[in-house]
């Protein structure tokens, strides 16, 4: 397995070991501070390109916001209220009951695994054996 090398943080300077995935092109550790400033120099790369200088200018995309903005109005002044709890409510705890008719039962009944045996059995017959036909097998009596 290739040891992966540390490198440099281009934001905090600190090393880090860069994800697996990513080792031929991050250059900035996890920490939240240095993601956002990635996530800054990456927009600042893009818009620093010729071709995307004016992705978002022109008379199109100025009807294409006016248009969205006609068919949700308030969506930028809408906001959540602070401290707003969970969507569900808080359920009450229920308690066990216990029956006294329980005291009768063994405990030791495992039945869901009583038929189970014998398919395990056939299993291992089926492949000491080399055949899984049915006339091969042993019956039980």
């Amino acid at each position: 397995m290739k040891r992966r090398r540390r490198r440099k943080c281009l934001h905090c300077g600190e090393l880090f070991h860069p994800d697996a995935r990513n080792v031929h092109h991050q250059r900035y550790c996890g920490k939240g501070e240095c993601r956002r400033a990635s996530k800054a120099a990456s927009q600042r790369r893009w818009l620093d390109k010729a071709a995307n200088r004016d992705y978002f200018r022109g008379p199109s995309n100025v009807e294409r916001v006016r248009d969205w903005r006609a068919k949700h109005p308030g969506y930028a002044r809408a906001r959540p209220a602070q401290g707003a709890g969970a969507l569900q409510e808080d359920c009450a705890a229920q308690v066990a009951e216990i029956n006294s008719d329980s005291e009768h039962l063994n405990s030791n009944a495992l039945q869901d695994l009583l038929g189970a045996q014998e398919i395990v059995l056939i299993g291992l017959i089926a492949n000491l054996t080399g055949s899984a036909l049915q006339e091969a097998m042993p019956h039980a009596a």
